[in-house]
């Protein structure tokens, strides 16, 4: 029977025997979809197979039996494993007994040592125990809920259990039936996860929407996390046990989804965790729910483009914000989404160049239990993953200039005035080869959100020759609600000096004139070079003002207005696969003494000499030796800054807020670059730089290139 012409009613009325993954069978999908099942194209492997019954999804007593792999062959051995269960069952036997067989090669990895500090320590053994049927996976989740039950039962741990909550529930609903819970386990369980559902449905987690929102009001993952840990929990017990003490929030959780698909940005701008779990979360609820507002609205799109935006070529996400360098599980999020409800082949590409199918279909197979990043993994589980099968395509739309523009809505609740071309992100890449250039600027800083970092206008990130030359200076959670400067990013600062007879900055004179470079300062000395700390008054909008993709070239401008008594405006030219130019103009709003800085966040060994300033990095390489025998090879990639000149540079260590040690433990050096002048309004400081880099392993180690500028203003890169 063709599974798409029978109506999804059959799961509440039949017991049915579902044969293929979600991909293949729409009645699988809807069981996919509602959390009962995660057969697809990932799970649970190439060639592998899930064989499980589903206990009364619909609570109107009737079952399913899952017979399905990932693929074909995967599919096949399914049903031979069926049939098998089949023929051992006694004679006059007409029904089906629990049934959980696997081979996945996910292997049990989770013992008990008494940690349940958080949810997700609860959660993820329940998850394991349903992806093994392993019994010593299910009696450490048993363990664990009975170790924090007291906790719940008091206080749900402050928000940490409506934050992972959905785990332990959605994970509760297919495991509960298995043989390691006694009846008197079930009782006490459930009534656990009903302290805990009620826990996630007070006010104060701001979710509650009892009418559609009017109000300014943008995603924010604290919230989303609560309004999934009710809703599942919620709808559990209105199926199983017929309660009604939550119908009337039932519409706030729609509500508040209704309102955060009004922007594709969510309140915070931090890479990895802080920024996409709730995205993650709207995807995956609309997934659920029909998938439709995700496509309508234009917010997946959105989330794709910004996704492959912020990707270097090295397949990491670029460090900006409060956010480890390299986190990218839950930015997969919508790469998968974009591929499988757009049809979108050259995200599918993407997927395939982040390894991402080899990510799954290779669980456990090389050593390790289940894939790193865990406890994202279980998050990534929880909103579904969404496989598709679509032929992946180049992805031609992501080289070149590649701008995101900033959702209208959002714009608006940051202050932003209506119709001026503000954009999210902009990447400059040639290809998606490491060695190529991968250059990404960011257009905002979300100035009312909680993680927060000043960073307008700032280059988040610069990849080249497989190197991360430029980074974010990244920070913990020790400084929340004060956004981090932009000396700590890749920006400029700019200052209007009341007092005429002010001293310079360390390194020039009072006019800006360039002394001798001094000796990288200890740390002492090096915080005497910071900025203040928390200056926050860059503004927190930039515009696009200029936007050319080319064959071999692109160029950008972007203006930051009434910054510190300035109008600032960073051009960038691009050569594609030669340099980057990066102008940035300061015009004054009024007389008087500015000083104006440029700081550069490097990662590498660095050396400065005059205007020239090299940041260079060692890789460790193998090569294929005339032999066949594999040998390791140490190249050097280098990064080379050079301006036109009349600036004060000095560089020192960024030791940062006790900072992340999440770029290989090396040592940040900033190159901060300064110029001091007396002007009348309309009058200008210049920073000009010429950026580009050279290998000891291509032609380009012998490359060495200069900038000047004329006297009457013209650039001029030899």
């Amino acid at each position: 029977m063709d599974s798409a012409s029978v109506s999804k009613e059959i799961l509440r009325e039949r017991n049915v025997i579902l044969v293929g993954n979600s991909l293949r069978n729409a009645l699988t999908d809807e069981l996919y979809r509602q959390r009962y099942t995660w057969v697809d194209g990932y799970l649970p492997g190439k060639g592998r197979y899930h064989v499980h019954t589903v206990h009364n999804p619909y609570a109107t007593g009737t079952n399913a039996v899952i017979v399905a792999g990932s693929d074909s062959e995967g599919t096949a051995r399914a049903a031979d494993k069926l049939i098998d269960i089949v023929q051992k069952l006694e004679r006059g036997q007409y029904w089906l007994p629990r049934i959980h067989e696997t081979d996945s090669g996910h292997r049990p990895f989770f013992e008990f040592n008494g940690d349940v500090s958080n949810a997700a320590n609860i959660g993820q053994p329940m998850a394991a125990y349903f992806f093994t049927d392993d019994r010593r996976q299910g009696e450490i989740a048993r363990a664990s809920l009975y170790a924090r039950m007291e906790d719940i039962y008091a206080d749900c741990n402050g928000h940490d259990f409506f934050f992972r909550g959905k785990i332990i529930l959605l994970f509760w609903d297919l495991i509960e039936e298995g043989d390691v819970f006694t009846d008197d386990d079930r009782l006490a369980i459930t009534n656990l996860l009903l302290t805990l559902t009620r826990h996630a449905s007070q006010e104060h987690h701001g979710w509650h929407c009892h009418e559609p929102c009017l109000e300014d009001r943008l995603m924010q993952n604290h919230a989303s996390h609560a309004a999934l840990t009710f809703y599942w929990g919620a709808r559990y017990f209105k199926k199983y046990y017929g309660m009604t003490e939550f119908d009337e929030l039932f519409p706030c959780v729609d509500n508040f989804f209704e309102m955060c698909f009004r922007s594709s940005v969510n309140l915070d701008d931090c890479g990895g965790y802080y920024y996409w779990p709730g995205v993650g979360h709207c995807l995956g609820y609309d997934a659920h729910t029909g998938a439709k507002r995700m496509i309508q609205t234009g917010f997946l799109r959105g989330c794709s483009d910004r996704a492959v935006a912020v990707l270097d070529n090295l397949g990491h996400e670029c460090g900006y914000g409060e956010t480890r360098y390299g986190d990218r599980l839950l930015l997969n999020n919508a790469l998968r989404y974009g591929a499988r409800f757009l049809q979108d082949a050259q995200l599918k590409w993407l997927e395939h160049w982040l390894g991402e199918p080899e990510l799954w279909a290779n669980a456990g197979t090389d050593g390790t239990e289940f894939p790193p990043g865990w406890t994202h993994w279980i998050m990534m589980l929880t909103d579904g993953l969404y496989a598709s099968d679509i032929e992946p395509e180049p992805p031609e739309r992501y080289t070149g200039v590649f701008a995101v523009p900033l959702p209208e809505y959002f714009a608006k609740v940051q202050g932003g005035e209506p119709g001026l071309p503000y954009f999210d992100k902009i990447s400059f890449r040639d290809s998606f080869d490491p060695q190529s250039e991968y250059l990404c600027l960011d257009g905002y800083w979300a100035k009312v959100g909680v993680h927060r970092d000043a960073d307008t206008n700032a280059i988040l990130g610069l990849t080249w020759k497989s190197c991360n030359f430029l980074v974010d200076s990244q920070h913990d959670g020790s400084i929340y609600f004060r956004a981090i400067p932009p000396s700590m990013h890749n920006c400029a600062v700019v200052k209007k000096i009341d007092a005429p007879s002010v001293q310079g900055s360390p390194g020039s004179d009072a006019t800006g004139a360039v002394q001798a470079a001094s000796p990288l300062p200890s740390a002492e000395e090096a915080a005497a070079l910071r900025e203040v700390p928390f200056q926050t008054d860059i503004p927190p909008l930039a515009t696009l003002e200029a936007f050319g993709n080319f064959k071999r070239s692109g160029i950008v401008r972007s203006r930051l207005a009434n910054y510190g008594g300035m109008d600032w405006t960073r051009n960038i030219l691009w050569m594609r696969g030669r340099f980057f130019v990066i102008v940035d103009d300061f015009v004054a709003q009024e007389d008087g003494l500015f000083e104006v800085s440029v700081h550069w966040q490097t990662l590498g060994d660095v050396a400065l000499d005059g205007e020239h300033f090299c940041v260079s990095q060692e890789l460790d390489e193998p090569v294929l030796h005339p032999d066949d025998s594999t040998l390791s090879v140490h190249s050097i990639a280098t990064l080379h800054i050079v301006n036109t000149g009349g600036i004060a540079p000095e560089i020192y260590p960024d030791y940062g807020y006790r900072r992340f040690s999440n770029y290989n433990n090396q040592s940040v050096i900033v190159l901060k670059q300064t110029k001091i002048a007396q002007l009348k309004a309309g009058e200008r400081i210049r920073i000009a730089n010429l950026l580009y880099a050279t290998s000891d392993r291509d032609s380009s180690k012998d490359t060495v290139m200069e900038i000047e500028e004329t006297t009457d203003g013209v650039l001029v890169v030899r």
